[in-house]
């Protein structure tokens, strides 16, 4: 079994608890937010049954594992991390899903082997920071979306383009060197480009830093041996915290968006 994986199942069922998506939130939620997060998107894109989605950046599944037994949609999700991935696969078929969400090791710059046009809904949550390439992350959006279909993100960004990066390591990047955080203007400008109109926008940087405030104040929630830690490693607290500060120091926001391609 995946490593992740192994180490989530084996905390599960020390604490007694049944494997299923609400129960592994803590665990394969790995964005700012949580299943909240999710399901704050979730409501933005107005994911139903009927629709196709691509999860780019899947990480280990906790979205599209949470889309599919939420609104029934069907999702393939696509990462680079192979570990993730084989983790990803271990927990869908945990939780009983497998005929819902497929799962890949891929580029999500790259995904010539995907069919375009396949997907009614493109999907990705606290992605594109950790992706130097945005022209290519953007026009594999827009290749994979059906013609009436729409993309559906959520990241974090720049409030100014000169402002400055955080402490390292944050959520997304162990050091400088492979976070590529944009601003508003240049998210809008470069989804244009590749073919997409923003349709709905929302700042959640407040609720987010709120969120994360809280959980900080609680002690248990953010430690080294909590849910996404032992996902990502026990530095995670270290990471939140970074994330925190940048936020509550003006210089990071949290933003989600529906764009329509055109």
């Amino acid at each position: 079994m995946a490593e992740p994986a192994a180490r989530i199942l084996a905390d599960l069922a020390a604490r007694g608890r049944p494997v299923g998506v609400e129960v592994l939130a803590p665990y394969d939620e790995l964005h700012a937010m949580g299943k909240a997060g999710t399901d704050g998107l979730a409501a933005l894109a107005e994911v139903t049954a009927a629709d196709r989605v691509v999860d780019l950046g899947c990480g280990t599944g906790g979205p599209a594992r949470r889309l599919a037994a939420r609104f029934g949609a069907r999702v393939h999700g696509i990462d680079r991390h192979r570990g993730w991935i084989a983790a990803a696969r271990h927990l869908t078929v945990a939780c009983g899903l497998q005929d819902r969400v497929s799962l890949a090791v891929g580029n999500v710059c790259d995904t010539d082997g995907t069919e375009a046009g396949r997907f009614t809904l493109v999907w990705t949550q606290h992605v594109g920071m950790a992706v130097a390439d945005k022209r290519a992350f953007f026009a594999t959006a827009r290749r994979l979306v059906a013609p009436g279909g729409r993309l559906a993100l959520f990241d974090v960004l720049r409030t100014g383009a000169d402002s400055p990066d955080p402490a390292f390591p944050v959520p997304w990047a162990d050091r400088a060197a492979d976070s590529h955080l944009i601003d508003a203007e240049t998210l809008t400008r470069g989804l244009a480009t590749a073919g997409f109109r923003v349709r709905l926008w929302q700042d959640v940087g407040a609720e987010a830093l709120a969120r994360i405030e809280a959980a900080l104040a609680r002690p248990g929630l953010v430690t080294a041996d909590d849910g996404p830690a032992l996902t990502v490693g026990p530095d995670w607290p270290e990471r939140v915290r970074n994330l925190r500060d940048g936020m509550a120091a003006g210089h990071l926001t949290l933003v989600r968006l529906v764009a329509d391609p055109v």
